[in-house]
């Protein structure tokens, strides 16, 4: 997959993700076996505001041609994946989020090396431009 082609994918999911927080926080959150207090509905939208910002960074990336630039956004990207999937296994792993949310993990590692992969390996499409 060509980074324009993942940048285009991956601001696909920040939108779906950030819409889906920001306007039925507690339903995504049953969906994973949290119940959620008036703070939580909160910060889970605060959370999808936030990934909705990360989505018109990206969109706009896309046609981004600096490789300073472009591993940039891979870092900051793959930063915010990484501790995600951190926070996400540690949430798993109190007993606070149920099984289901294994789903999340797998997204998280599949971003998180894909943004890595960006950043570090694939600078030719950068360099070619």
């Amino acid at each position: 997959m060509n980074r324009r082609t993942f940048l285009l994918m991956a601001a696909g999911v920040s939108v779906a993700s950030g819409l889906a927080a920001l306007l039925v926080p507690a339903q995504v959150a049953t969906v994973f076996g949290v119940q959620l207090n008036d703070v939580g509905l909160s910060q889970t939208r605060l959370l999808g505001a936030a990934y909705l910002g990360y989505a018109v960074v990206v969109w706009f990336a896309r046609e981004v041609r600096d490789d300073v630039a472009q591993r940039a956004i891979a870092l900051g990207n793959l930063v915010s994946w990484a501790l995600s999937l951190v926070v996400t296994v540690a949430g798993i792993a109190t007993g606070l989020a149920g099984t289901q949310t294994w789903v999340l993990v797998v997204l998280e590692v599949g971003f998180a090396a894909a943004w890595a992969y960006f950043a570090f390996v694939d600078q030719r499409e950068v360099a070619a431009a």
